[in-house]
């Protein structure tokens, strides 16, 4: 589970109606597990794994088999296994979206972080026009429904710093950055958040992505992408920890 991304897209990074969400629907026709074949290092015979294995419960009837080369250690196939079926069960909301030079700089495998009005539950985003102390000026300004709110701020290159507690300030333009908050977060990756709005003259502003106890951004494994001109196709897989479980036994 990589809660770290490579990059940060909002809508002022997609390009304009290229941003499409899809759901794979659980069906009868899915394997309700997944066997994985490997040689095992102790026989060096050929050997396999399942996942979810059968109980007194549960007795698999339409496994998916996989022949993974390269592994030779049984708990790394049950691993590798579980992780096939798990992902089979909780990524399955696919997003394609078009962007810019960003989509050269993303490869296969990467993990990013992406905030966009469609759906509506993507987060908020868009401009930091103003600062003022720990207060931002956002721009246009985004809807302040049910807390906990967090910010998270693009960075030049493109990573983004955050996310950082804020609350509303004067008017809905306007988020104030938690003080300890603030802090934390600028000591734990080593900046400032000058150095984080910092721009050229002339530079586009900052990006923001405001999430909330109603709409957040997601977190997306790259899949693949296509370049087209000057724009590049990028579709990825909304990741889900779940997936990257950690307490498996053999």
């Amino acid at each position: 589970w990589r809660d770290v991304p490579t990059m940060l897209l909002t809508d002022r990074e997609i390009v304009r109606d290229s941003m499409q969400v899809s759901f794979t629907m659980l069906g009868e026709e899915d394997p309700d597990a997944v066997v994985v074949e490997y040689v095992d290092e102790q026989t060096w015979r050929p050997a396999q794994v399942q996942y979810p294995p059968d109980t007194d419960a549960f007795t698999s009837v339409n496994a998916e088999t996989k022949r993974v080369d390269g592994i030779v250690n049984r708990d790394q196939a049950f691993r590798e296994c579980a992780f096939y079926y798990l992902q089979s069960i909780y990524r399955r909301e696919n997003v394609a979206l078009g962007s810019e030079y960003e989509g050269r700089a993303i490869t296969r495998g990467s993990v990013v972080r992406v905030q966009s009005d469609l759906p509506e539950n993507y987060g908020y985003g868009g401009a930091v026009v103003g600062v003022a102390g720990a207060t931002l000026q956002l721009n246009p300004a985004p809807v302040w429904d049910e807390g906990p709110f967090y910010i998270r701020l693009r960075k030049p290159n493109g990573k983004f710093f955050g996310p950082v507690l804020c609350s509303r300030g004067v008017d809905a333009a306007h988020a104030v950055l938690d003080a300890a908050s603030l802090a934390a977060a600028q000591a734990a990756q080593a900046t400032t958040l000058a150095a984080v709005l910092a721009r050229e003259d002339g530079a586009e502003y900052p990006s923001f992505d405001l999430g909330t106890g109603v709409s957040q951004s997601r977190l997306c494994v790259v899949l693949d992408g296509s370049p087209s001109g000057d724009k590049f196709t990028v579709n990825m897989v909304v990741d889900d920890q779940r997936v990257h479980a950690t307490d498996l036994g053999n």
